[in-house]
């Protein structure tokens, strides 16, 4: 366990020392449980809650739940023994709910989903909009003359964030009449979110790569790829790259998060951004109201996307590149 500590002339730290977190329960604390605190997507979201805790004069002790719905509900009591004044908690995947979370609501203890939520709690959650952040992209795709999609998602359930991305997708092409394909693409260890799929192994990369190029082979009409997350999105390049299909010439690929590697890539991978550090921050907003007594008008606080346009794709009036896919490095 560690509190994130603000110390002028020495910076911003995470501590373990016991002085440090004893002053942080005097002053106010409010704890944060979070699946991986190395994950990128996590820790932004992290940095964006500790700066504005900072603002409203609280402090952050974070808890590292490992994505373990045991060490979740651990971290839970052990932050509401040491007298923290309310808990952000970004969830475990693969769970309706959790009777720990349940628990501290009926006790009307301060807690803010932050990332994704249960959706049969009645308990502020602080999301991106997925929903509108994907059906912007597939619109965008659709405008750009792209006419047959391909659907990529991580093969887990019951996670909001990702239900609301293919929903948003779903929808677009629906309502448009796009033939569309869903491709489900197994991480290895099924627990695992999208957003830590920075910890998979070779076997599991292969995997992917392996399914969507598979895929392709059997859908060739198939010119727009739409992906739950950018990892994914890399694993679609690297798929065309091994069939000799050009990127964006040949086919559109659009990743989601908009991952710091995103812009790094040949082509640049057009994506949806999420506000990471602004959902952090607004989770502060909504936890530090609930502290003061006041309900937030909504229990479902959308920060908007926004779609980022890159190399990945390309509008048919465009001259399009010469310099074919080169994603073997990543």
């Amino acid at each position: 366990m560690g509190i994130v500590v603000r110390d002028r002339g020495r910076g911003t730290f995470i501590s373990e020392n016991a002085r440090d977190i004893l002053s942080c329960r005097i002053k106010g604390s409010i704890g944060f449980v979070l699946p991986f605190l190395d994950a990128s997507y996590a820790a932004d979201i992290m940095a964006g809650a500790t700066r504005e805790a900072a603002k409203q004069g609280y402090n952050l002790i974070l808890r590292d739940s490992e994505n373990d719905p045991g060490k979740e509900a651990q971290a839970i009591k052990s932050l509401v023994e040491h007298g923290v004044e309310g808990i952000l908690l970004f969830p475990c995947t693969e769970r309706f709910y959790s009777r720990t979370v349940l628990k501290l609501h009926l006790d009307d203890y301060p807690i803010v989903m932050v990332g994704r939520k249960y959706s049969h709690l009645p308990i502020p959650a602080v999301e991106a909009d997925n929903y509108n952040g994907a059906r912007e992209a597939a619109e965008y795709l659709h405008e750009l003359g792209c006419r047959e999609f391909a659907l990529i998602s991580p093969a887990v359930s019951h996670m909001s964030s990702v239900e609301a991305r293919l929903n948003g997708y779903r929808d677009v092409c629906l309502e448009r009449g796009i033939p569309a394909k869903t491709v489900w693409i197994e991480t290895g260890h099924p627990e695992e979110s999208s957003i830590y799929w920075e910890r998979r192994d070779v076997n599991a990369l292969e995997n992917s790569i392996a399914t969507i190029q598979n895929f392709l082979e059997r859908n060739p009409k198939v010119d727009a790829i739409l992906t739950c997350n950018d990892l994914l999105a890399v694993d679609a390049l690297k798929a065309n790259a091994r069939l000799g299909r050009r990127v964006p010439d040949d086919i559109s690929v659009i990743g989601f998060d908009d991952a710091p590697f995103s812009s790094q890539l040949d082509p640049m991978l057009t994506t949806v951004r999420v506000p990471r550090l602004e959902m952090g921050q607004a989770a502060i907003t909504v936890i530090t109201k609930l502290l003061q007594g006041e309900m937030p008008e909504s229990l479902s606080i959308c920060i908007p996307t926004s779609l980022v346009v890159r190399g990945s794709t390309i509008h048919s009036s465009q001259e399009k590149p010469i310099l074919a896919v080169s994603v073997n490095a990543i």
